[in-house]
């Protein structure tokens, strides 16, 4: 009988779900591209260097653990925001002036695309990241773009990527 219990107490401590680490479940890529952010959560990372892709969250609307989450990019998601932005031909003026708080005077207009479908999964290095005053926060996030749609006004396929990662940015902080 003693033996018994013994058993029970192991197999019930060994079959408990391990907690997640993060990144969770997100492979980091053989080729890094650097990807930086601000507030929460604000990421960027460059195609060339002319064009960038921005992914937006509503801190409001989403949760951040390190339990990878995923969410469905749908014409009118109000949690995550992904779009394209590319520069404008005007060789004297300066267009990606992400995560900044020093304005240029000469700051270009910067074409966007919307994307309208794609698959995003997200781990943070923390639960519950978000601080009051705004300022405190301070973490690191993890997101994988999956088959990305980025449209035009006119709702015509501009660009399709089939994956991008923004790995292990820095964010939760304000610029300033």
């Amino acid at each position: 009988m003693k033996t018994l219990i013994i058993l029970l107490v192991l197999l019930i401590g060994c079959s408990t779900e391990p907690e997640p680490q993060y990144p969770d479940g997100i492979e980091q890529p053989t080729q890094l591209v650097e990807s930086k952010g601000c507030g929460s959560v604000f990421v960027y990372q460059f195609i060339d260097s002319t064009t960038s892709i921005v992914l937006t969250m509503n801190t409001s609307k989403v949760k951040f653990t390190q339990k990878r989450q995923t969410v469905e990019i749908q014409k009118d998601n109000d949690q995550i925001m992904v779009r394209m932005e590319k520069a404008g031909n005007s060789p004297d003026s300066v267009y990606f002036n992400y995560c900044d708080d020093a304005i240029p005077s000469n700051t270009g207009k910067l074409i966007s695309y919307k994307a309208r479908a794609g698959r995003v999964t997200f781990s943070t290095s923390e639960d519950n990241p978000i601080q009051t005053p705004a300022y405190r926060s301070n973490y690191r996030i993890t997101i994988e773009v999956l088959d990305l749609h980025i449209y035009d006004e006119k709702d015509n396929l501009v660009k399709r990527i089939e994956k991008i990662v923004f790995w292990d940015v820095r964010v939760g902080w304000l610029p300033g």
